[in-house]
């Protein structure tokens, strides 16, 4: 059973400094990309069932290192994902071999040891499954019957699609935002609380995003505006958003 922090001195607020995210101030947009992306896989929804005994002190460590140091070299130095495969931004290809293989072999790339290098075929993976999907076409067919089938396929499957992405504009105003309603150290505290079986009440976690501010419910603040907001930046919809207008913008910017 999950259990609840009471104490006004818990393990958890001797580890959690809010000035350690001092540094989100200044990401930049693929910055960004990769820190939420990182945090993302982490959510214990991403694995094929909770991890084992011999996996969550793994995964522990992991979230663990949110909380000690959150702003690493990998978010800061790491070029963004590519989030559509080999780079190609055209509506119709086919199938890259990476992207046949990850299809074939779902649990490739799994979050547990997550480095730098694992990072991107989960990435792949989960745009693949989000965006794209394989279509069986007859060459003999003529153009004109090729173009109607697939005109009806498309409306058809467009309905099916989850909702756009809440955040469509990664503006620097958005980030001040997140800085200011301290996103990236709720997700962290969220995450430490989950593999820990800890559940942890607003008001303690409003007085460690919050520290210096008083006379204010910084409990209800978490309630009202910090929980909803960092839960919608990481829906799966926001983070491939994120994700491609970062590897838009990046590659775009070093020509590549």
């Amino acid at each position: 059973m999950p259990t609840y922090l009471r104490s006004p001195v818990s393990p958890l607020e001797d580890i959690f400094d809010i000035e350690k995210y001092n540094a989100c101030d200044n990401l930049t947009l693929w910055q960004w990309s990769n820190a939420l992306f990182l945090r993302w896989i982490f959510q214990a929804d991403k694995f094929d069932g909770f991890p084992d005994a011999d996996k969550l002190q793994e995964v522990k460590n992991m979230v663990t290192g949110f909380i000690n140091k959150p702003i690493t070299e990998i978010e800061l130095d790491r070029a963004p994902l590519r989030w559509s495969p080999s780079g190609r931004h055209g509506a119709i290809r086919e199938p890259s071999n990476k992207s046949k293989f990850l299809t074939s072999h779902p649990t490739a790339g799994s979050p547990t040891g997550l480095d730098s290098e694992c990072a991107e075929p989960v990435a792949v993976r989960v745009y693949n499954e989000a965006f794209l999907c394989s279509l069986e076409v007859d060459l003999w067919a003529s153009d004109e019957q090729i173009k109607k089938d697939f005109s009806l396929w498309l409306t058809a499957k467009r309905k099916e699609i989850a909702e756009a992405p809440t955040f469509n504009d990664f503006s620097s105003g958005v980030f001040r935002n997140w800085c200011k309603h301290r996103v990236l150290g709720f997700i962290d505290l969220e995450l430490y609380a989950v593999y820990h079986d800890l559940i942890l009440p607003n008001h303690l976690i409003g007085k460690l995003l919050f520290p210096d501010e008083f006379g204010i419910d910084t409990g209800e603040r978490v309630r009202k505006v910090v929980r909803p907001l960092a839960h919608k930046i990481l829906e799966g919809r926001n983070i491939l958003a994120l994700g491609k207008a970062a590897e838009k913008e990046y590659y775009a910017s070093v020509g590549k």
